[in-house]
């Protein structure tokens, strides 16, 4: 009960967060962002095992519940691309001194058609 306690406690807080947004932008911690999507998910419908890479924690200027509902989606998307039993990876870092988020799946993509 506590460990729910807990995690109910932190979804009530990012959604709050969430609902009343500072629209200005502000400084960021690229993987407090990601992990308050993941929060926000809870437990995925499906059983696939989460990977989290933060080489490092970007800081990056932007409006922190825009980008807590794009990871929500990407998690959200990848999860249900990924396999049962499949994996999904979270992470960012810095590379050419630039910030960058990337969530992966293990799921078949789409075709090159596409």
């Amino acid at each position: 009960m506590k460990e729910m306690s807990t995690r109910i406690a932190k979804i009530t807080k990012h959604l709050m967060e969430y609902a009343q947004p500072d629209e200005d932008m502000q400084e960021v911690v690229l993987s407090d962002a990601m992990e308050s999507a993941m929060t926000l998910m809870g437990k995925n419908s499906k059983a696939v095992r989460v990977i989290r890479e933060y080489e490092s924690s970007p800081v990056v200027m932007g409006v922190q519940a825009q980008l807590q509902q794009i990871f929500v989606n990407l998690v959200s998307n990848s999860s249900e691309a990924a396999p049962d039993w499949g994996t999904l990876t979270i992470g960012c870092k810095v590379e050419n001194e630039m910030a960058v988020a990337y969530v992966k799946d293990d799921g078949v993509g789409l075709s090159p058609k596409c």
